[in-house]
């Protein structure tokens, strides 16, 4: 596998995982985070080094704890049924506590153990069923909310996007209270045979980014470029809405244009962004006549 990470542009894994762990990331979730540019307080992520390193390097992977240095194995969690008998001793309400519990913020509680996930509903796919199972409060897979009503209870949010919608799910967005258990976190799948997009579900509009389209390549290229933005996390920003003085970016650029672009053009955030950086490395050196 060495060989075909060379061959693909990738940096020896020794060498990215010596990077990797300089940037003192604590756990996979850390370094999801910094591989997308959410991480400003780090450098960011070389070009030639990938997102999914167990793919790329999977000849040489060992476990996350030894990508990142924290010398953690995988953790082994607890059984679902006894992980869940725990929750329900804990006599919690709603999704919301158990975030509250989960981050510290329920003192009175017992500590959770940590062979409990923060994320169960991650953790324990093949057993899950709803967060109300999960936390004993009765509500039960199958038994949501009819589709226009919860619809029409998520237009009433007024969230602008699937990552938004994330968020609220799991409770982290306190200003707009708690997500009722009848309503369920991954309605695309829930409501599959009335679902038509993120946008008609959130009330915002807007089309999937599959069904999007986008300028081609190169003038695309050219509006990024007229930004003046310097990195990839500054791209991930103005993306965001975070440069108003840059104006709002148009529906017809993608938010994530090495995925549109691969194929089309794509050279590295670099070359996008006008910056100077290729993918593959640096430009050529010129000796002086």
């Amino acid at each position: 596998m060495r060989t075909s990470a060379r061959r693909s542009g990738w940096r020896p894994f020794v060498e990215a995982r010596a990077f990797t762990r300089t940037l003192k990331l604590q756990n996979v979730l850390e370094w999801a985070k910094y591989s997308r540019g959410l991480l400003p307080n780090k450098p960011s992520k070389p070009n030639d080094i990938p997102a999914a390193p167990r793919t790329v390097y999977a000849d040489e992977w060992v476990d996350w704890g030894d990508w990142l240095g924290t010398g953690r194995a995988r953790r082994e969690w607890r059984p679902f049924k006894r992980a869940r008998a725990f929750v329900h001793a804990l006599e919690l309400r709603s999704q919301r506590q158990w975030f509250d519990y989960v981050n510290g913020r329920l003192p009175d509680k017992a500590s959770k153990p940590d062979d409990i996930s923060k994320y169960p509903h991650e953790v324990y796919q093949r057993e899950w069923i709803s967060w109300g199972d999960w936390l004993g409060t009765g509500r039960r897979r199958g038994n949501w909310r009819p589709f226009n009503e919860a619809r029409a209870f998520v237009h009433g949010l007024g969230l602008t996007g699937q990552s938004e919608w994330a968020r609220y799910a799991k409770g982290q967005i306190p200003s707009k209270g708690t997500k009722p258990d009848d309503i369920p976190n991954s309605p695309h799948t829930v409501y599959s045979s009335e679902w038509k997009s993120w946008g008609d579900w959130l009330g915002t509009g807007t089309l999937a980014p599959s069904k999007r389209k986008y300028k081609s390549f190169k003038p695309a290229r050219k509006f990024a470029q007229n930004l003046g933005l310097k990195n990839r996390v500054e791209w991930v920003r103005y993306a965001k809405g975070d440069f108003p003085d840059k104006g709002i970016k148009p529906d017809d650029i993608p938010a994530n244009p090495r995925d549109v672009y691969l194929k089309k053009g794509w050279q590295g955030m670099g070359d996008w962004l006008g910056t100077g950086r290729r993918r593959g490395g640096w430009r050529e050196f010129t000796k002086s006549p």
